[in-house]
C-alpha cells in the first residue's frame, strides 16, 4: 500500500484496478515523499485501513495479508538479531490492529 501511496495514487482505485491479480496485501504506511519518507504505524496517518480491508473483502480477495516495515519500539534496538523495520513488538501491534479491523467489520480471516 505505501509504495502506491508514495506514487500519489488512490489506494482504493488501485486495488479495484488490480483486483484478482493481487497475490498478497503488503500493508504498511509511511509519512513523507518518495525520496524522503519514514515508516509509521498503520493507524498513525490518513490511510483509512478499515475501508481498504472492506474493499479487499468486497473484491473477494483470498490472499495473505502481511504487515511490514514497522517502527522500532523502545528496547528492541538492543536485541542482538534486531533489523530496523522488522521489530517483533511493532509487528505484534500491527497484527493485533489488523485483526481488530477485521473483527469490527465482521470480515472472516484465516
Amino acid at each position: 500500500q505505501a509504495n502506491f501511496k508514495l506514487m500519489k495514487v488512490d489506494l482504493h482505485d488501485t486495488a479495484r484496478h488490480f483486483g484478482n491479480r493481487i497475490a498478497f496485501i503488503h500493508v504498511r504506511d509511511v509519512r513523507g515523499e518518495a525520496a524522503d519518507f519514514c515508516e509509521i504505524f498503520h493507524d498513525e496517518n490518513d490511510v483509512d485501513q478499515a475501508s481498504l480491508f472492506r474493499l479487499y473483502d468486497q473484491l473477494k480477495l483470498d490472499v495473505p495479508v502481511r504487515c511490514d516495515h514497522v517502527p522500532t519500539m523502545a528496547g528492541e534496538e538492543h536485541d542482538t538479531d534486531f533489523v530496523p523495520g522488522y521489530g517483533t513488538l511493532g509487528r505484534l501491534f500491527a497484527v493485533g490492529y489488523f485483526k481488530g479491523l477485521l473483527q469490527a467489520q465482521n470480515i472472516s480471516y484465516r
